[in-house]
Formats: C-alpha cells, structure tokens, sequence
C-alpha cells in the first residue's frame, strides 16, 4: 500500500479499473441487493469495463440499504460470513448498520496509517485523541496502541490538560469541535508550554477562524482527515494546503452537481465506490457529503491522485432560505465566531424565516451583541425572528460530534 501511494496515475487507474471490475462481478454473484439493482437497470457485469461506465450504475443511498435486509446485502459466500456489526453514528438521523470483517478492519487501519503518515506523522510518534469532554470522573484513559493514547468522553478538562502535559504527545488529534474546547481550556489556563508537532482533526467541517484559533493555540499545522463509517479514511489534507488528495487506491470518488460531473470549482456531492473486498460492498453510495473538486495540480508534497479543493459539509446541513437560496452551514456562525466570550454554540433552523441560537458563555451576552447577531440573520439570512437563548450545555451527537448548525426546514 505505501509503494502504490507512489505510483504513476496510468498505473492507478489500471489497478482501479480491475479492482472495479472484480467488485461488479462478485456484487452481482453473490449480493442479492446488487443482483436486483443490475436487473432493474438492464445492466449485465460485462458492460462495467471501465471508470467511464461506472455511471451507468445507479446510486444507492443510506435510506436504499436500511430498507433491505443485512442479508441481502452481505456476500453470500461462506468464506465471507464471519464479520461484526460496527454502527454509524446516525448523526444524519439515520444509523446503519455495517458488517466489517477482521481483514477489513486490518485494512482500514493500514489505509489510515499511510494517511496519517501522508500528512507527516511517523510510526512511533506518541499520539493523543481527544475525545468528547464532559465534567464526570470514571475512567480517565484508554490505550489504544503502545504510542496512542485515547481520553474517553468522561475525561474531565483539568485531568485531560494534566496528561497532555505528562504525556507529551507529538500528534494531538480528535473532532475539530472537541480539539477546540480543549484548546480554549489550555487558552484560559495560560499554559504555554503545549506544542504538538502537529494537529490533526476529522469527522467535521472546519473553519476557517477555528483552523486559526487552533493554530494560534497550540503553534502546530492543523490537518484535515476526511472519511466515513462506511468507507473508513478516504482523503488527507494536503501538506502544501492545496486540498484533499484522495485515497484513490482504496476508494473510487465522484463529485457530482445534477447528475453530471462537476467542474473543478464547482460544488457537487459525493458518490463513493469501495474498491476493496468488504463483506458489504458499497458501489455508488451517495454519502450525501458536499465538496468542490480541484484541477489536478503539480503538487509540491509529491503526491498522486485527483484531489478535492474542499469538502463543504453535509448534503442535509445546507440553509435554504426563504427565497429558495441555498447558503453553506458556515454563514451562520460567522457574527458568533467573532465573539470571544462564547465557549460554545448551536444554530437551529426551525423555519425558513426563524432561527434559534443557543450558547454557552459565563454570563449573558451585552445586548449590542444581541443586536449585531440579528441584525446579521435578518439581513444574511432573511430571519424574521431570531431566538438567542443562553444555555448551561450543548450535548454532543451520539459520535461525539457537536452540530455548529441544524437545519429542521427541510424541502
């Protein structure tokens, strides 16, 4: 897997090719779900030759596969039948099941390593992973590995700043939400002395004045992993700061905007193909993931592959306004960003015209901030009414993910 990561791209696009065509073949044999979406398309394994034909594929969705039974989802060969249900966060509002065999478990964790490894990391460097910090008290750590060490969502703050101290770990690593509470409690401790070679985060969209803030925190480049229950690691943040580049020796991605390709530039959504042996294979999943591919540059850090300028967020996380407008989750946290005194924050579309703001500060906002976040809803985002409610805590997502913002106006 490191030797392909420096392969020519004819040389990838070969091995993807007859890596496709090997899953058409046995999605179709062996998978009754697969078996059934050929046949409805008129489409036989022998017309999947190439990465040009992969559109004639329909795209099946999270919803497609929880309607179906595991068992017409799984490879029906014997030697195919040892697995463990791994369940997905259900973030979206829709958790599923996925049966993960022990090679393929194996396998993502090779797939991560090289990714980790791609954005500078190296083998035996000590890693800490923040987890979802809460006040409780039970167990402070789990080891993962002998140079990882893992804080558990029960860690308290004070407990988790001690280890970092102790531990001095190179990486410090978790979900960028998670990553910046922890940063703005090494802020209010005026510690100094905390400086990871590198930080690196996954799981959320991050921002442009969170990827400062952390920065400026810890003097450490910040790198973005992007990946899924699903598929696992699928792309890296360039070194250079020039995008994502994809894992494209272990998934096939298309970024499309109304069923066609989208241009370099151009936002469009996400459709994977997982090219390795998985007991439940995964052919044109619409993962419901927005992003903006870029041209293929001369990359400075060397390496292959198409890449992806940026990865914008979920499908189902995008405003739309009372216009008809559709606007990226990112404009409505732009005035809250500016506002030091905020430890956390949620915004909640209720309506296509209402908002609702919780926070979590040490004292009440002065009204002149009141004032400035409507006055940016109703002006930004056509709010006739904006709630801003002052709350004791913001619970996180069953992963551990804390939503900057929610859509409930769904069209």
């Amino acid at each position: 897997m490191t030797r392909r990561r420096r392969w020519p791209p004819d040389r990838i696009r070969a091995f993807q090719e007859a890596r496709l065509r090997s899953l058409v073949e046995r999605s179709f044999a062996h998978v009754p779900y697969y078996r059934r979406l050929f046949e409805q398309a008129g489409l036989d394994p022998a017309d999947i030759r190439t990465i040009e034909d992969l559109p004639r594929i329909p795209i099946s969705r999270k919803s497609d596969y929880c309607a179906a039974p595991l068992e017409d989802l799984v490879d029906q060969r014997k030697n195919q039948n040892t697995y463990r249900l791994e369940r997905t966060s259900g973030s979206t509002g829709i958790p599923m099941a996925i049966p993960v065999s022990r090679r393929q478990h194996v396998l993502r964790g090779a797939v991560l390593y090289r990714g980790r490894r791609d954005a500078g990391a190296r083998l035996l460097d000590r890693s800490l992973t923040v987890g979802s910090l809460h006040t409780a008290t039970p167990s402070l750590l789990r080891r993962t590995f002998s140079t990882t060490v893992r804080l558990n969502r029960s860690c308290p703050l004070d407990q988790g700043i001690e280890m970092f101290r102790r531990y001095r770990p190179h990486n410090l690593a978790g979900l960028p939400t998670q990553i910046e509470i922890f940063a703005e409690q090494v802020r209010k401790a005026g510690l100094t002395d905390f400086r990871p070679r590198r930080v690196l985060l996954g799981g959320e969209t991050l921002s442009p004045q969170a990827r400062a803030r952390i920065q400026d925190t810890f003097r450490a480049p910040v790198r973005m992993f992007y990946g899924s229950w699903e598929f696992g690691f699928i792309a890296c943040e360039c070194r250079e700061g020039r995008g994502y580049h994809l894992i494209s020796d272990h998934v096939l991605v298309e970024c499309l905007r109304d069923g066609r390709p989208a241009e370099p530039g151009e936002e469009g959504e996400l459709v994977l193909t997982a090219l390795s042996q998985n007991v439940m294979p995964l052919v044109r999943y619409g993962i419901g993931d927005l992003a903006v591919p870029a041209p293929r540059p001369d990359c400075a850090c060397s390496l292959p592959g198409p890449t992806l300028h940026a990865i914008t967020g979920r499908q189902d996380d995008i405003l739309t306004l009372a216009d008809g407008r559709r606007v990226t989750p990112f404009l409505p946290t732009e005035p809250l960003f500016r506002i030091d005194q905020l430890r956390q924050y949620r915004v909640t579309q209720e309506a296509p015209a209402r908002f609702r703001v919780d926070y979590v500060s040490d004292s009440d906002l002065p009204e002149h901030c009141l004032q400035e976040i409507r006055a940016f809803f109703s002006e930004n985002l056509q709010a006739e009414h904006t709630e801003i409610v002052r709350v004791d805590h913001i619970p996180p997502d069953p992963s551990g993910k804390i939503r900057r913002v929610i859509s409930l106006n769904k069209r």
